[in-house]
C-alpha cells in the first residue's frame, strides 16, 4: 500500500498531496524501458551479435479521483492541482525537472523520489458531474530507478 504520495514542484512551497481523501488513488504503475539493440546482424550468417542491455528512463503513471464538497469547491481544488503540477508560465525555463515526485510504501524505512518531468496530464469533467472527476498523470524520471529521500540509496519499483 501507498503511505504517502506527493509531488514538490520546482516552485518554493508549492506540493501537492495524492493518496488523501481529496485526491485518492486507484491506480499506481511504474515503467522502466529498456534499451536493448537488436539489430546487430552477423555478415553472411544466421542470428544477430549479443548487445549489452541497458535500462533507460522510468515512467510514473498514477490514476485518481479528485474528489469536492460542491462545484465551487470542486473548480478550487482542481486550480490548487494544476498550479502545484505546471511550472510558472512566467518564469524562464532554467531547469529540466518540474519538480520531484515522493512515494512512500508500507514496510519501506523511507520515502523514495525522483526528479521528474509531466508528459501528461488528464481531469476531465464531465457535465452532470459538479464536485468530482477522474485524474491520470504520467511523469518521467532520467533514471530507472528512485533514491531513498535520506540514505540516497537506489530503489526500483518495477
Amino acid at each position: 500500500m501507498i503511505t504517502s504520495c506527493r509531488f514538490d514542484n520546482r516552485l518554493p512551497g508549492l506540493s501537492y498531496s495524492f493518496n488523501t481523501d481529496v485526491a485518492p488513488l486507484h491506480d499506481f504503475d511504474v515503467v522502466v524501458q529498456e534499451r536493448n539493440a537488436t539489430d546487430r546482424n552477423k555478415g553472411q550468417q544466421h542470428g544477430v551479435w549479443p548487445t549489452y542491455s541497458y535500462m533507460g528512463g522510468m515512467e510514473i503513471h498514477i490514476e485518481g479521483d479528485l474528489l469536492a464538497d460542491d462545484s465551487d469547491d470542486f473548480v478550487v481544488k482542481k486550480i490548487a492541482l494544476i498550479n502545484a503540477l505546471r511550472p510558472d508560465p512566467n518564469l524562464p525555463v532554467t531547469d529540466r525537472s518540474h519538480g520531484t515526485f515522493v512515494v512512500r510504501f508500507d514496510n519501506t524505512t523511507e520515502a523514495w523520489k525522483t526528479d521528474v518531468i509531466m508528459t501528461a496530464f488528464s481531469a476531465p469533467r464531465a457535465p452532470e458531474q459538479y464536485a468530482w472527476t477522474a485524474f491520470l498523470i504520467t511523469w518521467f524520471s532520467w533514471n530507472p530507478w528512485f533514491v531513498g529521500e535520506f540514505s540516497g540509496q537506489k530503489y526500483y519499483w518495477s
